[in-house]
Formats: C-alpha cells, sequence, structure tokens
C-alpha cells in the first residue's frame, strides 16, 4: 500500500512539472545559416543511427546468438550502445545556443531553450 501511494505521488510531482515547465518563445524568422546547420547534424544523427539499428537487428537475429546476446556479442553491442549515446549527447544540440535538443520523438524543429526554428516553414 505505501508503495502505491509513492508510485501516485510520483506521478503527480512529474505530471505537475510538465505542466510549469515553461515552454519556448515562438520563432519569429529562420536563419538559414542555422537550419543548414541543422541539417547537417540531423543527417549526421540519421547517418548514426541506421546502421546501428541495422547491427542490433543483426546481431539479435543471427542464427548463432538464438535471440539473446551472448558470448563477444554482448560487450560488442554495449560499446556500441554506450558510443551512440555519447554521439547523441554530443551531436544533438541547437545549433545556435547550444542547448539539448532532447529526448522527444514528436520533434517540433524549434529549440526548447532559445526558441529558435531548426526547419523552415513547412510552406517555403
Amino acid at each position: 500500500m505505501n508503495m502505491l501511494l509513492v508510485i501516485a505521488l510520483t506521478v503527480i510531482v512529474l505530471l505537475l512539472a510538465q505542466a510549469f515547465r515553461s515552454k519556448p518563445p515562438a520563432p519569429s524568422s529562420t536563419d538559414p545559416a542555422v537550419t543548414q546547420a541543422f541539417r547537417r547534424l540531423f543527417f549526421r544523427q540519421w547517418l548514426m543511427a541506421v546502421p546501428t539499428a541495422i547491427f542490433l537487428v543483426w546481431a539479435l537475429k543471427s542464427p548463432s546468438s538464438g535471440g539473446a546476446l551472448h558470448g563477444l556479442m554482448l560487450p560488442l553491442a554495449f560499446v556500441v550502445l554506450i558510443f551512440v549515446g555519447v554521439f547523441t549527447y554530443r551531436n544533438w544540440r541547437c545549433p545556435k545556443c547550444g542547448a539539448y535538443l532532447g529526448r522527444n520523438p514528436l520533434y517540433t524543429g524549434q529549440c526548447p531553450s532559445c526558441g529558435t526554428a531548426l526547419r523552415e516553414p513547412r510552406g517555403s
């Protein structure tokens, strides 16, 4: 019973923190240098993600693995995931202010810190 109370209070605190978190200002215009730099880092991010996903699927689906990582594949997969995590943390930053762009899968194309537009508007 006490554990359920702790979980409920944690969820309430997290929801309140999300509700009161400040939103970045709406972008007024796009800077071509910032959008070009963002395109490069976005490309580098995909260039890292696709081979990593292919490697992990191959490692898990190879006939010798039996659906689990063991032997030499386990430390190799661990090293690859650590490298990708460090690369993402260093690469996925706003070209203007340098803030981490976050883990939001529904990325809006705007820096969560300074509010800079990182992509051109869809109509252009």
